[in-house]
């Protein structure tokens, strides 16, 4: 069996704490709450048809949409970003997009999301995800 030090350098979860010690408990909740949401959307992109799991991620909100709150999608979108970043390595813009999404969903606010789509300079395919308010 493999010892979680094996897998992450002490030096580096110790940092990673202490950092996290110095947020306010509404950071630490939105930073729980988007490494929670990473790992069932990652998860989710894994195991479920694409169309099936977007049906679910963009179904109508029912009733009105609520004030917008700045403030909390800014704060929304630094913890997707900084979960983000750290779980999913490269190409994280699709899984990020969704997560803040749902974030902005829970708030009972829109967003569209974006999915482009080039022909890179070695033919291979270019893409990028993104939501826009």
């Amino acid at each position: 069996m493999l010892a979680a030090t094996a897998l992450v350098p002490t030096s580096r979860v110790k940092k990673l704490f202490l950092k996290l010690g110095r947020r306010t408990p509404q950071e630490r909740r939105l930073l729980a709450e988007a490494f929670t949401l990473v790992c069932a959307v990652r998860l989710g992109l894994e195991f479920v048809p694409f169309r099936h799991f977007l049906d679910y991620v963009t179904r109508p909100l029912d009733g009105a949409e609520a004030a917008d709150d700045r403030d909390y999608v800014t704060r929304a979108c630094w913890a997707v970003s900084a979960v983000g970043h750290r779980l999913l390595g490269s190409k994280p813009c699709l899984t990020e997009a969704l997560v803040a999404l749902l974030f902005l969903r829970r708030r009972r606010l829109t967003a569209d999301l974006r999915i482009g789509v080039a022909k890179g300079k070695n033919g291979g395919l270019l893409a990028h995800a993104w939501l826009e308010r």
